[in-house]
């Protein structure tokens, strides 16, 4: 029976070893055949200095040895990495182009400060500063700055990196001449409204202030020469109205310029109604005439000189105004007029003023 039970074991794989015999004690060792064992591969023992690690220790493991990594100063691959950090974040925060086209005064002082702005914001550090800005020059200004990089550091003995505090100096020197500065300081000085609205003259006064700051150093001083650049017809009664405040001031000076505008353009309209009207006077003239002789026009007689009805003397042929009687002047541009008009916006914002 015993070797049909080994037969039948291996034909249906399911032990690994023949069925052991009984144990005969009439057979000696020789005879008696050890049971077979499955073999089994041997099992290596890990090296004494190795330990087994969890998944977050190793992860922890790779970390510290990450920071280890970015330690090291001598590595070229992490300055890259550092640099190009700094360049990021400084160009999140849309920094502008400058080109060096034009000298403009102006635009330098504004990409500077906007330069500056960011630096501030985003806490970078100084050896990372002129890198950053350089990077916002094109064109004419990059070809500028790498011919003004080899100058500087012929000039500094010490042989340490540009600051940004000497590139500073040398892109102003450059595209902020002195004579440009002295120029906008004299524009300042003498700036008048003159023929732009309000608005216009307030954004001019604003952009030039900036190179006459003794000007406007105290609210006083400020709104005294806003007012110096005012016109002639509205500078009186900003000044009775507001004196001491920039603000009120500018606010008056709208209102009435605003009214004086709308004065003046119903004027013009109102001229080259009469001028049309005029014309067709003239064309038609003799048939205007005999209409008009004999007929009455709510009892005003007719004037033997021009063909019109109306009172009192007749003005034409005369270098007087039509409406104040006055010469120097027409009707249209009569001064009296317009007067009339400001007294009433004067008084409105009067009592706004004292409210």
């Amino acid at each position: 029976m015993a070797p049909t039970t080994r037969s039948t074991s291996r034909a249906r794989g399911t032990r690994l070893a023949e069925t052991p015999t009984k144990f005969d004690p009439t057979q000696n060792s020789a005879q008696r055949q050890a049971p077979q064992l499955p073999m089994l591969e041997p099992v290596v023992a890990p090296p004494p200095n190795m330990v087994m690690l969890s998944t977050e220790a190793y992860q922890k493991l790779i970390q510290a040895a990450a920071a280890n990594q970015e330690g090291r100063g001598d590595d070229d691959s992490t300055s890259m990495t550092r640099e190009f950090k700094y360049l990021r974040d400084f160009r999140k925060y849309d920094p502008p182009v400058f080109e060096g086209k034009t000298i403009d005064p102006v635009l330098v002082e504004s990409w500077v400060e906007s330069i500056e702005t960011i630096f501030e914001h985003m806490n970078c550090p100084e050896d990372q500063k002129v890198k950053c800005a350089s990077f916002m020059l094109k064109g004419e200004a990059h070809f500028w700055w790498k011919t003004a990089q080899q100058t500087l550091r012929k000039e500094d003995e010490d042989e340490e990196p540009i600051c940004w505090h000497e590139m500073k100096r040398a892109f102003i020197h450059k595209y902020y001449p002195a004579v440009n500065w002295y120029n906008n300081r004299e524009a300042f000085v003498h700036l008048k409204q003159g023929n732009m609205t309000v608005e216009e003259y307030e954004l001019e006064f604003t952009r030039l202030s900036r190179f006459a700051l003794e000007y406007i150093d105290t609210e006083e001083k400020r709104t005294y020469k806003f007012i110096l650049g005012l016109r002639s017809e509205i500078q009186g009664k900003v000044a009775a109205i507001a004196a001491t405040s920039y603000e009120r001031a500018l606010h008056a000076a709208s209102m009435l310029d605003f009214h004086l505008r709308k004065a003046s353009n119903e004027l013009e309209d109102e001229g080259s109604y009469q001028k049309k009207r005029k014309f067709d006077k003239h064309s038609n003239k003799s048939s205007l005439q005999r209409d008009r002789i004999g007929t009455p026009h709510r009892g005003r007689p007719t004037c033997p000189t021009c063909g019109l009805r109306h009172s009192g003397q007749c003005r034409v042929g005369t270098d007087v105004c039509y409406h104040c009687g006055k010469s120097g002047h027409r009707k249209t541009d009569c001064p009296h007029r317009r007067q009339r008009g400001l007294n009433v916006w004067t008084e409105q914002l009067g009592r706004l003023d004292t409210e």
